[in-house]
């Protein structure tokens, strides 16, 4: 569970400077998907 501490601080990732009208809603979704699906591959 400290993988997902360490990347919940994480306040501005790359695509989130990207798009910066599309950081409310979909960039908090985007990275807690990227942040289960690392975490079931570092489980497995």
């Amino acid at each position: 569970m400290s993988f997902l501490k360490k990347r919940g601080n994480i306040k501005s990732p790359p695509w989130m400077k990207s798009n910066p009208r599309k950081n409310t809603f979909a960039g908090q979704l985007v990275a807690v998907f990227l942040c289960a699906l690392i975490g079931l591959l570092i489980y497995y």
